[in-house]
């Protein structure tokens, strides 16, 4: 793993970044300030056609497994008073 100095805009590089990402992961301490004032969570497409099992063709299985992570990303999110946006796919042919 590449040691993780602080480092200037421009100096990124690839290396750098997947490593951070790794020790992040790893840790479970992501290092993102984020001001509740001015950030939003947007959820999309967390519906029963995607997360219910076996409902539709388009469950998509790892979708219901983080359902129990992004209730908790709500709910976190909720009690710094940041803006909770849920967006769901719309289909065109209605009548």
């Amino acid at each position: 793993m590449v040691t993780l100095q602080k480092r200037k805009p421009g100096e990124f590089n690839e290396e750098y970044i997947l490593s951070k990402a790794e020790r992040d992961y790893e840790t479970g301490e992501a290092s993102i300030r984020i001001n509740p004032k001015t950030a939003a969570l947007i959820v999309v497409d967390m519906v029963d056609e995607f997360t219910k099992p076996n409902m539709t063709p388009s469950w998509i299985p790892d979708s219901t497994k983080q359902l129990a992570k992004i209730r908790d990303l709500i709910e976190t999110c909720r009690s710094l008073s940041a803006s909770n946006l849920h967006l769901l796919r719309v289909p065109f042919n209605l009548p």
